[in-house]
């Protein structure tokens, strides 16, 4: 265990010194989000999706990610939010692990579909059924590393956050992509 020490100690050096790589990368997402709302959570799910990042210095990149996720599929109401994130990315590494910071202006849709019960004026109620599409613009920001194991082959790790409404929206997930060029 101790030789690995010093072969451990030049890997962390080289990814910090070293210079991120210049190829642009595509990934492929996938993962688990908690969506925020004005009144509390709105629901959980599944997260997926992809992103490019197309670097135009040594250390900054601009990072675009689209993700979508089913938040509540509830038979009484339905939630899919989809959200476009680009984003200006600060990267500190190598070609061959590196870390990442991204932040930026983006992008949110929500479509509401559901039923609810209403009070009729003779004292019944009746069933009636709402559609509904929101959108507006967000504030995120997103974090990871991004490491190859093999040549061309990619696997990110990130934390996700991006606020439209009081509570915002969290996530983890995990990319798989390539990378093309150097």
């Amino acid at each position: 265990m101790r030789l690995w020490i010093p072969f451990l100690l030049l890997w962390a050096g080289g990814a910090v010194f070293g210079e991120p790589p210049r190829g642009i990368e595509l990934l492929g997402t996938f993962g688990a989000m908690r969506g925020g709302g004005d009144e509390g959570s709105e629901g959980s799910g599944a997260v997926y999706g992809g992103a490019a990042t197309l670097p135009f210095t040594s250390r900054w990149a601009v990072d675009v990610q689209a993700l979508t996720s089913p938040l509540s599929s509830r038979p009484d109401f339905r939630l899919r939010r989809v959200l476009l994130s680009p984003g200006l990315q600060y990267r500190r590494g190598n070609d061959r692990a590196y870390w990442f910071l991204a932040f930026g202006p983006g992008w949110q849709r929500d479509r509401t579909r559901g039923m609810y019960q209403v009070l009729d004026t003779t004292g019944g109620s009746r069933t009636v059924p709402i559609e509904s599409t929101q959108s507006g613009v967000t504030l995120h920001w997103r974090t990871g590393s991004v490491f190859q194991p093999v040549r061309r082959l990619l696997v990110r790790g990130e934390f996700l956050w991006a606020n439209r409404h009081v509570l915002p929206n969290l996530g983890v997930a995990v990319s798989l992509g390539i990378r093309l060029g150097r």
